[in-house]
C-alpha cells in the first residue's frame, strides 16, 4: 500500500506542535487561543489549528510591524508552514 500525500485540507497543528514551532509553551498557545489570536477547530474533544489559520496568525504577527507585507515574504511564509505541516502529517502517519 502506498502512502498518499496529505492534502492542504488535512494539514493541521496540535497545540503541542504549534508550541514547538514557535518555541513557546503550550500555555502560550492556549492564551493565543483564548484571546482569539488564532482560529481553532475542535475535533471531538481535541483542538486543532488548520494550516490556513496558522499562516494567517503568522502573517498578522510577524509582518504586522511592517507597513506592508512584501508578496515574496507572504509566499515564503506560506510555503514554509505548508512544508512543516506536511512533515508533521507524515510523521503522524508513520507513528
Amino acid at each position: 500500500m502506498t502512502a498518499t500525500a496529505p492534502t492542504l485540507d488535512s494539514l493541521y497543528f496540535t497545540p503541542a506542535e504549534l508550541a514547538r514551532l514557535y518555541k513557546v509553551s503550550e500555555r502560550t498557545v492556549w492564551r493565543w487561543d483564548a484571546d482569539a489570536e488564532i482560529r481553532r477547530m475542535k475535533v471531538g474533544q481535541t483542538v486543532r489549528y488548520a494550516l490556513e489559520a496558522v499562516i494567517d496568525f503568522e502573517l498578522r504577527h510577524t509582518l504586522a510591524a511592517r507597513s506592508q507585507a512584501n508578496p515574496d515574504q507572504v509566499k515564503a511564509t506560506k510555503a514554509r508552514l505548508e512544508s512543516i505541516a506536511r512533515q508533521i502529517a507524515q510523521q503522524r502517519e508513520a507513528a
